[in-house]
């Protein structure tokens, strides 16, 4: 496949996928001498999928119970979150040691991140992280109580409070400094009836008289 027709999903500015991968990897699994960490750092220097880097986060995770390597920087993440991300750790653990660092990452329970906060217990606070990347999106912060529509659509004095508990929280029950990620602004969506091909179909204006993508779907706040 030519990098010409390549996403930027798919990395292309990575080498794609060598053909030894699954060799190279069992070699280094095998080997009980050398230090596993700079081959099993080369081997992400390509492109990989969920099966690659599940390999590869499977296989550090093995070989560091085994023996740590000197080669690799260790650090200890925690995931408290409202979305599902129990399927990008590999890929966060494969592209860490892109950069030279063995990562080690624990989630905490689907959309209960003040109670995995609050928790001694909870799994990130036992785990003892470096780090709690607290990655909540506005459905995750409290809603407001009105029916305006505006944006955001959460309570911002209580969404603030409530990020400052599970701060406060993790900093209390492991020291982990955290990381607030950023709240996007939600995705507006245009009706599958309304686009060019569907409103030919029934007779509609042609696509030189259809109304512009802005038309349809105006920026949130402008209608």
């Amino acid at each position: 496949m030519s990098s010409s027709r390549l996403s930027l999903l798919d990395l292309p500015w990575l080498p794609r996928l060598a053909a030894d991968f699954k060799a190279k990897l069992a070699a280094i699994q095998q080997d009980d001498a050398a230090d596993w960490g700079p081959p099993l750092s080369a081997l992400t220097q390509q492109a990989l999928g969920l099966t690659q880097a599940s390999s590869l986060s499977r296989a550090c995770r093995q070989l560091r119970a085994k023996r740590p390597s000197k080669a690799l920087t260790r650090f200890k993440l925690g995931i408290a979150s409202n979305a599902t991300v129990d399927f990008i750790v590999p890929f966060l653990e494969a592209t860490a040691l892109r950069y030279g660092i063995a990562l080690e990452v624990v989630t905490g329970p689907f959309g209960q991140p003040v109670q995995a906060a609050l928790d001694p217990l909870s799994a990130i606070n036992a785990f003892k992280p470096d780090a709690v990347l607290i990655a909540l999106d506005h459905r995750g912060l409290p809603f407001r109580q009105d029916d305006s529509g505006m944006w955001p659509p959460y309570q911002s004095e209580a969404a603030l409070r409530e990020i400052d508990t599970i701060r406060e929280g993790f900093r209390k029950h492991c020291g982990a400094i955290c990381l607030v990620q950023s709240v996007p602004h939600r995705q507006r969506r245009c009706s599958a009836a309304w686009t060019p091909h569907s409103l030919a179909r029934r007779g509609r204006p042609s696509p030189r008289s259809m109304p512009t993508s802005r038309e349809l779907c105006p920026p949130a706040g402008t209608r």
